[in-house]
């Protein structure tokens, strides 16, 4: 059965009682766990990350787009 991909403990803790019933020891099912977990967590780090940067430049466009701008004036003729 595939473990769940999870950051929780509840995910954790589902992950160790399925590499039980598969027949690794409870210490061995336990850091096998927490590597899934772990690996859970950095993904998520990682998306998180690149929605903050893509979320920053969203707003460095909207700042320049409502800007208010210096209204030019025209230049006189003589």
């Amino acid at each position: 059965m595939p473990l769940v991909k999870g950051r929780s403990d509840a995910a954790h803790s589902a992950n160790v009682a399925t590499e039980i019933r598969a027949g690794k020891s409870p210490a061995q099912a336990n850091a096998i766990a927490y590597a899934v977990q772990r690996k859970a967590r950095a993904e998520d780090s990682k998306h998180a990350a690149d929605f903050k940067g893509a979320l920053d430049s969203l707003n460095s466009i909207a700042d320049r787009c409502m800007s208010p701008t210096a209204p030019k004036k025209p230049k006189e003729s003589q």
